[in-house]
């Protein structure tokens, strides 16, 4: 789920990267990352970032009670991380629970004050509620960062790597 494009997580399987954190390669429970002559059976201990793929992934498919499970299963071991914040914000909004998904966004920018989505997001839920001034005030700070990225961009030689 993203306000980007249907495209934008890929599948968990894939072991790509998202938008919203790099999730690296994602391990199966009980699946072994140690050599191919370990006969030591591993246990099936799920990392943060399994569940967090696996919250994107159930987000993707709709299954939107799996998805807001996982984020919330997330965050219990990483609540410092902006990008899952806004991303169970993302969750409960596609479901209509607007005020709880305000306060996730407003939770993200408290961790990353340049969180883009979580900016953009709040902008719009400011226009849907027609509150014009906090959604100029959203939209002057999303341009500061605009602004902010393009000249560190020139700056470094607008190579992206």
């Amino acid at each position: 789920i993203s306000s980007h494009s249907p495209d934008s997580v890929p599948p968990s399987s894939s072991g790509a990267s998202s938008s919203l954190t790099d999730l690296g390669p994602i391990q199966k429970p009980g699946q072994s990352r140690s050599a191919p002559g370990n006969q030591l059976p591993t246990p099936a201990v799920t990392n943060s970032k399994d569940v967090l793929a696996e919250a994107i992934e159930a987000a993707n498919q709709g299954d939107f009670g799996k998805a807001t499970e996982r984020c919330r299963q997330y965050l219990e071991t990483t609540p410092q991380n902006a990008a899952a914040y806004c991303l169970l914000g993302l969750i409960l909004q596609s479901q209509q629970q607007f005020d709880e998904a305000r306060a996730l966004y407003e939770r993200a920018l408290y961790l990353d004050p340049d969180h883009t989505e979580s900016l953009t997001h709040l902008m719009l839920d400011a226009q849907r509620l027609g509150d014009r001034v906090a959604a100029e005030n959203y939209a002057r700070r999303l341009r500061r960062l605009q602004e902010k990225l393009l000249a560190t961009e020139q700056i470094s030689g607008g190579s992206r790597s």
